[in-house]
């Protein structure tokens, strides 16, 4: 068996899209500012010292799966995402820095989107619009942000395709979440 990851085929697509530098504060504040400028609803994933989490980013606040606060002082990275844009953020001493990719806007791109399962499928209860994916084998447990529902999800990246200004190779020169999406199983 196999599974379907994507309606479409693997395929180079066109499209426009900006890159802009993000630098902000390591507080809930500061990032809850950069996030305003988001397109909402979107989902989130976030490693921090202790953990990785799943969240959304909603009518203006970031929440997380498990209904907890966010710590932003104990955050390595995060990424807020939907189908537009992403806000991509990794520590870098008592800041957080990176970038926002926004799609319909800035320059024109080629790009890539795939999909890769995450592990698991779906298991046991989740609050209201996530699903919780567990891998026995592996004794790992994920609560994911969905949008619909299903026994398996993938995580869509949009992969776009850059030359470099050195060696004029082309190449995959930075990746964006997208989605989370379901999945199902052929014969």
């Amino acid at each position: 068996m196999s599974l379907v990851l994507a309606q479409k085929k693997l395929e180079r697509q066109e499209g426009q899209t900006s890159f802009l530098p993000v630098e902000c504060g390591l507080s809930l504040e500061a990032l809850e500012k950069e996030l305003a400028g988001l397109s909402a609803p979107a989902k989130a994933v976030i490693w921090q010292q202790h953990r990785l989490i799943f969240g959304r980013w909603e009518e203006g606040k970031l929440s997380l799966s498990d209904g907890s606060q966010l710590e932003a002082e104990l955050i390595l990275e995060l990424r807020v995402f939907n189908e537009q844009e992403e806000l991509h953020l990794v520590r870098s001493g008592e800041k957080l820095t990176g970038r926002l990719a926004r799609d319909g806007a800035g320059e024109q791109q080629s790009y890539v989107d795939s999909i890769s399962p995450l592990w698991g499928e779906t298991s046991g209860e989740a609050p209201a619009g996530y699903a919780r994916l567990k891998d026995e084998d592996r004794q790992l447990e994920l609560v994911v942000p969905v949008s619909e529902q299903g026994s398996r999800y993938g995580l869509v990246t949009r992969n776009y395709i850059m030359a470099s200004p050195l060696t004029y190779q082309a190449g995959y020169g930075d990746y964006r979440y997208v989605s989370i999406t379901a999945t199902r199983e052929v014969k």
